[in-house]
């Protein structure tokens, strides 16, 4: 966790920027006010910090319970969603017929249309065992519907790609090398994806 010093904090206090976003008053200017807001501030932090580590490793969890066969992921279906997801396979694929189980995944997905050779050189070498996951095509939210429910039937904020490529971003997993990535860099694979854009 990344954060301010004492100073840089006194030092916005100063200049009448505050970090906490509370009312401002005259004790502001106190050095012992500072500092117990500064505490305060820097636990605040710290409480956000671990709820989103929790939140990746909860999501690393599943995808690896998903991995070795012990759960199935749940996706919900309704008729709107239904409609979005056709509109998605129709724009990224060119037809919808209701069959995502393809052995030719490869034709669709948007993730492997943009990966380098070097990186279709290491899947094909690694992941010859769990290809199969990728057979199921899943249309995949650019931004997340936890933290963007508004955009949960949009087309615009999804793309086709195989599920095991969604899985390992929705894991903050890099979709082929055994790193982690950020919730911006998820997010940016998705969008080059659904855009064609390769690096």
């Amino acid at each position: 966790m990344e954060t301010k010093t004492i100073f840089q904090f006194q030092n916005d206090c100063g200049n009448e920027q505050c970090n906490r976003h509370t009312m401002k008053s005259k004790n502001c200017y106190k050095a012992s006010k500072q500092m117990r807001c500064y505490n305060t501030w820097v636990k605040e932090l710290q409480k956000k910090s671990d709820k989103i580590k929790k939140q990746i490793q909860d999501k690393k969890d599943k995808h690896e319970a998903f991995l070795n066969g012990e759960i199935e992921l749940e996706y919900e279906v309704d008729d709107k969603y239904e409609e979005f997801r056709k509109q998605v396979w129709i724009r990224d694929c060119g037809f919808y017929d209701g069959i995502v189980h393809r052995k030719d995944w490869k034709n669709y997905c948007k993730i492997w249309a943009i990966l380098t050779d070097n990186e279709k050189q290491y899947y094909n070498e690694h992941y010859k065992e769990v290809d199969f996951i990728n057979q199921d095509l899943d249309v995949c939210h650019i931004q997340e519907r936890s933290s963007h429910p508004e955009l949960k039937y949009d087309p615009e904020n999804a793309t086709v790609c195989g599920r095991m490529f969604h899985s390992r971003l929705d894991s903050f997993v890099h979709p082929i090398f055994p790193r982690n990535v950020t919730k911006e860099e998820r997010q940016e694979w998705f969008e080059r994806a659904k855009e064609g854009e390769k690096k």
